[in-house]
């Protein structure tokens, strides 16, 4: 498969092909499909605002270089620059703090680094495009349709995250994610006491 890319007056962009680095077909064919579902899910949501896409990047937890990067969805030329930006800063920088179970650990707004990744060993799964909190949901959803499978630890460090301020859209990661199927209690009701 061909990933293209073309100069732009801030570096490059990607055109919605896909990049591939030891990953077999098979795993390819089956996350793209889980990505294209949760995604698909979430723009249809009132939150998404009319946005229809985004990148979607599954990279190394080690490096943060990307084995798979594509676009999914449609993305407005004026949402082009940021989406592509955001789906290839989120896997280096929550990369670099092993520590961290997502990017909301270390983002910082006026540094314009936000929260759609999430930590699944040997992967980071990244999505720019949609508003933060939704789609970190999405990519939580991926991951766990990617066979992560939190512990409970880790969910709990999710819901925790957020404090008083849990994501809005743990309803929606409650029904879609896999991990919610073999009983483990859910980040909404930690949250909720």
């Amino acid at each position: 498969q061909k990933f293209g890319t073309h100069p732009t007056s801030r570096g490059v962009h990607f055109e919605g092909r896909i990049c591939m680095q030891s990953l077999r077909n098979d795993h390819v064919d089956i996350l793209l499909r889980e990505v294209k579902l949760a995604v698909g899910l979430a723009c249809v949501m009132p939150e998404a605002a009319g946005k229809k896409g985004g990148y979607f990047c599954l990279a190394s937890s080690n490096t943060g270089v990307p084995h798979l990067f594509i676009q999914i969805g449609d993305v407005p030329n004026e949402n082009l620059e940021e989406s592509l930006r955001l789906a290839m800063e989120l896997p280096s920088r929550l990369s670099a703090h092993p520590d961290h179970l997502s990017s909301r650990e270390s983002h910082n707004l006026e540094k314009e680094e936000c929260s759609a990744a999430i930590f699944g060993n040997p992967f980071v799964y990244s999505f720019g495009g949609l508003p933060e909190r939704l789609a970190e949901a999405a990519v939580i959803v991926v991951a766990s349709r990617d066979g992560h499978v939190m512990s409970q630890r880790e969910i709990g460090e999710l819901a925790g995250m957020y404090g008083s301020d849990p994501n809005p859209f743990w309803p929606f990661i409650e029904k879609h994610a896999r991990f919610f199927c073999k009983g483990v209690t859910s980040p909404w009701k930690l949250t909720r006491g």
